[in-house]
């Protein structure tokens, strides 16, 4: 709830190398993201990325 995510753009976080935002969870509704989707508080994020980086992407979360 206090990710520092919030409010920004998919596009103006600085992800990860080989990591992808799959879709956002919005309450009961299920978005397919783009570079301009916001994030917003309790948005439940599905991100792939390489096994090796799943930490570092925790962490910067």
């Amino acid at each position: 709830m206090d990710s520092i995510m919030v409010g920004k753009c998919i596009k103006d976080i600085k992800w990860p190398k080989n990591c992808l935002v799959v879709s956002i969870l919005r309450g009961d509704n299920e978005l397919i993201p783009n570079g301009d989707t916001e994030i917003i508080c309790g948005d439940y994020l599905t991100i792939m990325t390489d096994e090796e980086i799943y930490q570092e992407l925790l962490d910067s979360i």
